[in-house]
């Protein structure tokens, strides 16, 4: 909803694989998370790469898609690192849907707010820890800058590249 993107801290899009058969299974994928700026607009895209290890009962594969809406300075903050561990770390919750107050009174209460759309089968109860490492390699490949660090891409230390300006003009629209 566009009053939740408006008050976001950061967002992440990310794709990802799911597979398992009794009892292991585990994830992985890629994508980017970007932060907001003190002056409301949004940093440069930084690369991350979602992975996780499930143990359970579980069956199936699984393509789905994820934007986490990340509502505190912490919640970035833990993207600007080179490991972040959702769920042991930060709180994660289904986001709101819709329009209205409860976007506004719930946003408080969650430092995460999680959207999926899957397109696969894949069934299971299972103990998982979502684990997000940075792709520094994918960092210095785009912005042709050895050493790069997320969180100077975060901190907006990076200018918006070209090749991202749909997306950040995405983002100014869905606000």
């Amino acid at each position: 909803p566009p009053q939740a993107i408006a008050r976001a801290r950061g967002i992440c899009i990310y794709s990802s694989m799911r597979s398992g058969i009794a009892p292991l299974g585990g994830s992985g994928g890629a994508g980017i998370v970007m932060a907001r700026l003190p002056d409301g607009s949004w940093s440069a895209p930084s690369a991350v790469s979602p992975n996780n290890l499930s143990v359970g009962l579980l069956l199936g594969v699984d393509f789905f898609d994820v934007v986490l809406l990340l509502n505190s300075d912490k919640a970035v903050d833990g993207f600007k690192t080179h490991k972040f561990t959702v769920g042991a770390e930060t709180a994660v919750a289904a986001g709101p849907v819709g329009s209205g107050t409860s976007i506004e009174s719930g946003m408080d209460r969650a430092p995460i707010y999680s959207y999926v759309r899957s397109r696969g089968m894949y069934a299971g109860v299972e103990a998982i820890g979502q684990v997000f490492f940075d792709r520094f390699d994918e960092n210095e490949r785009f912005y042709y800058h050895p050493g790069i660090k997320a969180g100077d891409i975060l901190s907006g230390k990076v200018r918006m590249p070209p090749l991202a300006a749909s997306l950040h003009r995405a983002l100014r629209d869905a606000e």
